[in-house]
């Protein structure tokens, strides 16, 4: 559990444009291999990252806007992965 960031360049009629925010967040991640040799394993992983945006600071130029949403427009930064993965043990 911690500080959860967003960052994302983009850009509004060809002017460059920083959106930033960020909230309390947590993150879960389980994940287990299964020992093909000893020195050889395969795994799988799944992450959960969750999180909740109330406000973004737009950056264009020297101008900094920000903007607060309602609860009913709040931005979810929510996300889940799984994975697959080959190691090799030493």
């Amino acid at each position: 559990m911690g500080y959860l960031g967003y960052n994302n360049d983009a850009g509004i009629a060809g002017q460059p444009v920083k959106i930033t925010g960020g909230t309390f967040g947590s993150a879960l991640d389980a994940d287990y291999d299964f020992n093909i040799t000893k020195h050889f394993a395969l795994g799988a992983q799944l992450s959960l990252t969750g999180g909740t945006l109330s406000r973004l600071n737009y950056t264009m130029g020297d101008v900094t806007n920000t903007q607060t949403f309602d609860d009913d427009q709040k931005e979810s930064m929510s996300r889940l992965d799984f994975s697959l993965d080959a190691r090799f043990n030493f």
